[in-house]
């Protein structure tokens, strides 16, 4: 908890130091709460309650599991928590990609097959990377003696599908007014890695791009500060993959022509995670 505080304090400090303005404070607030969320396994990892916390299910066993059989037991072990999203997306997760997930009511029964875990409303896990390689390590601003970030640690959190109450004709009035605002704020177009990005018309609004992925669009912002060469990018896109999902991640990374391939990443470590690509998960379910 205390390196929890010293994170909030540094990092409260340097917005009013070196970043001021409301787009620094608000990358500021989201970056704590991002902070908060991923350290409570750490924090709760030797507590009695640490599954139930965190939404870990810990304790799965059975031919719907065998693909990340840790032993005789034919299931992810601890070391794997398992979380269902929705009947096509359930994964285990690594401890050390810092998995969590929406408390749960009370610590879970036997788990024996896929339909005896419950749903989560969401999951958060990190991922690591390369795609900074090189960078020195004085282009991270220091504030009491602690860095106010650690360039390519992705954090990411999907969830089921976000239903727009709208009907298909004013989401398309919707999205008609948000292009032309788009346009009316920004004076061109210019290419990134993959990516089409906006120039934008006022100091202080940050760029957004998209880039095609697989099945989705990929969307996103990023900003960049005078006090360090990293730009901090927030990407929030739904994608038809899984059954429909929500997309969100966020972090700090050399350049922004790094996304696609992040993105990549992510989606191919839910890839690998997933149970429900596995026959003998699928034959379990009901």
């Amino acid at each position: 908890m205390n390196r929890i505080v010293l994170l909030i304090r540094s990092a409260l400090s340097c917005t009013l130091q070196t970043w001021p303005g409301k787009v620094g404070l608000a990358v500021i607030v989201l970056a704590i709460l991002a902070i908060i969320t991923i350290m409570n396994p750490i924090r709760d990892s030797d507590s009695r309650d640490a599954e139930v916390r965190n939404g870990w299910v810990t304790n799965c066993a059975g031919p719907a599991f065998s693909r990340f059989s840790q032993g005789s037991n034919s299931g992810p072990g601890p070391e794997h928590p398992v979380f269902k999203i929705n009947d096509q997306l359930v994964l285990a997760v690594p401890k050390k990609n810092w998995p969590s997930a929406g408390q749960l009511d009370r610590k879970p029964p036997k788990c024996t097959q896929i339909s005896d875990l419950p749903p989560a409303p969401y999951l958060y896990f990190v991922i690591r990377g390369n795609w900074s390689a090189g960078y020195k390590p004085e282009d991270v601003p220091i504030v009491g003696g602690h860095t106010q970030f650690q360039p390519d640690v992705i954090t990411v959190r999907i969830q089921r599908e976000i239903i727009n109450p709208l009907p298909v004709e004013e989401q398309e009035k919707v999205k008609k007014l948000l292009r032309k605002w788009a346009e009316e704020d920004s004076t061109g177009l210019r290419e990134l890695g993959g990516l089409t990005c906006s120039t934008p018309k006022y100091a202080g609004s940050p760029p957004h791009c998209s880039g095609s992925r697989p099945n989705s669009e990929l969307n996103l912002s990023y900003t960049s500060y005078s006090a360090t060469p990293f730009v901090f990018v927030n990407a929030d896109y739904p994608s038809s993959r899984y059954g429909k999902i929500q997309v969100y991640w966020q972090g700090w990374i050399s350049d922004v022509s790094h996304a696609l391939e992040i993105d990549a990443t992510i989606f191919n470590s839910i890839e690998d995670w997933n149970l429900m690509n596995k026959p003998a998960a699928q034959a379990a379910q009901p």
